[in-house]
């Protein structure tokens, strides 16, 4: 009975553990100027990736785009060539 009853604590250790961690490091970011500039740094990461993101996906609309295009003029060639064939 009392193994049972420790297990069920265990969960909340843990949550508190992680919590207690979380707290720390949150208040490392926010109230030491070394914590700031680790922000800052995310911060511009964050945006170059997401810069970079938007430069791919804007890539990917455009090669999208140009083999919808090569595809359309197969198309029209090989149905060109059909009708020159039979008439």
């Amino acid at each position: 009975m009392d193994s049972q009853v420790e297990v069920k604590r265990w969960p909340s250790h843990w949550g508190i553990l992680s919590g207690a961690v979380v707290g720390a490091l949150g208040g490392y970011l926010l109230t030491t100027p070394e914590g700031r500039r680790i922000c800052d740094a995310a911060i511009q990461l964050l945006e170059n990736f997401s810069h970079e993101c938007a430069r791919f996906s804007q890539a990917a609309a455009r090669a999208q785009s140009a083999a919808a295009d090569g595809w359309k003029a197969v198309e029209g060639s090989l149905t060109g060539s059909n009708r020159s064939t039979t008439h």
